[in-house]
């Protein structure tokens, strides 16, 4: 997720693979340079590894994506499965793995 901060200070965040994000950070250079360096943190995070194992994982019964962080805005409460770890081949929210960089940055 990059965190752009804009005039006003308004954020926009975007949930995006590395290659879009260097994108961005290409664009932001050229035509908003005081961006950059919230792009270029973003792009930092998402370099880190990330250990997933020994968490509690939560999908809801007609959704895809496992959750593993209670901040989640899409962590289940009702009507879901849980496991306590993750295949190499789950789908992990994208919301969750961002969260959980930002707390262990």
């Amino acid at each position: 997720m990059l965190q752009v901060y804009v005039r006003f200070g308004n954020v926009v965040e975007c949930l995006c693979e590395l290659d879009d994000a260097e994108l961005f950070l290409t664009r932001a250079k050229r035509f908003y340079p005081l961006a950059t360096s919230y792009i270029d943190e973003g792009i930092r995070l998402a370099g880190k590894s990330f250990d997933a194992s020994q968490i509690e994982y939560r999908k809801t019964a007609v959704g895809e994506s496992w959750h593993f962080s209670s901040n989640c805005s899409q962590w289940p409460t009702v009507n879901f499965a849980l496991s306590k770890g993750a295949s190499d081949n789950s789908i992990l929210c994208n919301e969750c793995v961002i969260k959980s960089r930002i707390v262990n940055a």
